[in-house]
């Protein structure tokens, strides 16, 4: 699991905001898009997964996201991100990325 952190952006509540991200992952940690949710507040957002690019084994190598995240007037928002393996097990996401 790792965490998106979004500053301070605007006065006014932004809710259902359009994101979008791109997540370099380590080889081998996620074979499919599948097992990717993300978060925010322990409600799961509505997501939209694509893979860019795979490494020679099938694992991903990096990872687009699209997501509506809610983010507070004058306050930053944390959405979480976890990457659970084809066995069901969350995946730890290297630290070099």
């Amino acid at each position: 699991m790792f965490t998106l952190n979004f500053e301070k952006l605007y006065n006014r509540d932004r809710l259902a905001q359009p994101c979008f991200v791109s997540v370099p992952l380590a080889k081998g940690v996620l074979k499919e898009e599948d097992g990717v949710s993300l978060w925010q507040n322990g409600k799961p957002l509505p997501l939209q997964k694509k893979v860019l690019s795979s490494y020679p084994d099938g694992s991903v190598r990096f990872l687009f996201l699209r997501f509506l995240a809610d983010i507070p007037a004058n306050q930053g928002a944390v959405v979480e991100c976890e990457l659970k393996s084809d066995s069901g097990a969350v995946c730890e996401v290297s630290e070099a990325y």
